[in-house]
């Protein structure tokens, strides 16, 4: 079953991450073990589509370290390819 928590914060919060580094690290392990959850539901998945800037980059760096192949895009990214087929 896929996560229930994907709509949970991600630990960037504007400048949250960088002044409280540990807590927003706590939040982002948390993220990462949610969307390793849903991979191992739907290992076909390959995109993570979030519309907040800080998300996108703090969500694509775990995932790039975390070395699990999903690409991570805002939704207007989304939509320009789906529209160009």
């Amino acid at each position: 079953m896929p996560s229930t928590e994907s709509n949970w914060c991600c630990g960037s919060a504007g400048i949250y991450n960088l002044l409280q580094p540990e807590l927003a690290g706590d939040l982002l392990r948390r993220k990462i073990d949610s969307v390793r959850e849903t991979l191992e539901f739907n290992p076909t998945a390959i995109t993570l589509v979030t519309g907040n800037p800080g998300c996108l980059y703090q969500i694509r760096a775990s995932i790039r370290e975390a070395k699990l192949p999903l690409g991570v895009i805002h939704p207007a990214v989304y939509l320009t390819e789906r529209l160009q087929g």
